[in-house]
């Protein structure tokens, strides 16, 4: 998956892009490079637009902003109706704007202890799904730590490779607890795609 994803080229070698004297470029980042202004894609990248869909949304490039993976799932929770959603993050600014978008409850981890503000929102065991944004080892722990029983936490961003964080292994199985990484958003494109343009107006 690693050279498919961010080698630059297609799955047999070969690029879709190339200079004016015919030099290969590298593109294709995510089998799709959706960073270019101009991109040669798979057709199973491809997703067809509702008519009424405002394509000035599709401009490339347009919505590339600091946290902004965290706040979409804000965001994307407040759609699906969750009860209550927590958004954890250092930064005040950041934190006032995940209230705009979504979050019920805000908590600032340089001024309190994040597990036990879960707890205290989510009482008495602490919360069904949590999302780790950050790739900070600290608080992927402190994520799964959050998990009530029989509840999934999941990663979407990582640090380098090779580090590694500690798990409560005994407290995992006993209690049906979850941890797992998403990619590429863990859904079929065509499908999520669809249903997202289905809630622009909400």
């Amino acid at each position: 998956m690693m050279p498919l994803n961010f080698g630059g080229l297609r799955d047999d070698g070969t690029s879709g892009l190339a200079l004016n004297d015919g030099s290969p470029l590298r593109a294709h980042f995510f089998s799709q490079s959706s960073f270019s202004r101009l991109a040669v894609v798979h057709r199973n990248c491809i997703v067809k637009v509702p008519q009424h869909t405002p394509l000035d949304l599709f401009a490339p490039g347009m919505w590339i902003t600091d946290r902004s993976v965290g706040l979409s799932a804000i965001m994307a929770a407040r759609i699906r109706k969750a009860k209550e959603i927590i958004a954890i993050d250092i930064q005040p600014s950041r934190l006032e704007l995940a209230k705009q978008l979504g979050a019920i409850s805000t908590v600032n981890s340089t001024e309190v202890d994040a597990l036990q503000e879960i707890r205290k929102i989510c009482p008495p065991s602490g919360v069904d799904y949590a999302l780790d944004c950050s790739g900070v080892l600290k608080v992927i722990e402190t994520m799964v730590d959050s998990l009530a029983p029989c509840s999934r936490a999941c990663s979407a961003s990582a640090p380098t490779p090779g580090k590694r964080a500690s798990v409560d292994v005994f407290s995992r199985l006993v209690m049906g607890k979850e941890y797992v990484g998403c990619h590429q958003g863990g859904s079929i494109a065509k499908e999520v795609s669809l249903r997202l343009f289905g809630t622009f107006d909400e």
